[in-house]
């Protein structure tokens, strides 16, 4: 569970594949993306991707679109959010993480991602 969490998408939860992102901070306090793909057909085939930008990046781009750092989650789904929730598909899902990244990329946010699969 995330600090501040906001959910960005959450694809149809009928389909035999689904997917969310959500954002918020972690115990440290840096800003986390949490891209999760779940395969009822093909488990071995699920995993979560996971993006961390570090405070002091998150703090930067916080002030470069003139919110407050704890605010960043919220500015980031309004920016972001598909809405309504649970109509998309994954590959919307996997479009806005792009998206997602791409963004933080034309800011010039630094950021690890690491994927786990489950």
């Amino acid at each position: 569970m995330l600090t501040l969490q906001e959910l960005l998408i959450e694809t149809d939860p009928d389909l035999s594949r689904v997917a969310t992102i959500i954002t918020g901070f972690d115990d440290n306090g840096d800003l986390m993306f949490e891209y999760e793909l779940t395969d009822y057909d093909y488990p071995s085939e699920s995993y979560i991707k996971d993006v961390v930008v570090n405070k002091q990046e998150a703090y930067a781009l916080a002030k470069d679109v003139n919110v407050s750092l704890t605010q960043l989650p919220a500015y980031i789904a309004k920016k972001h959010s598909v809405q309504p929730l649970c109509q998309s598909v994954p590959s919307e899902a996997a479009t806005l993480f792009k998206e997602i990244l791409d963004c933080l990329a034309s800011f010039g946010v630094k950021y690890r991602q690491q994927i786990k699969r489950r």
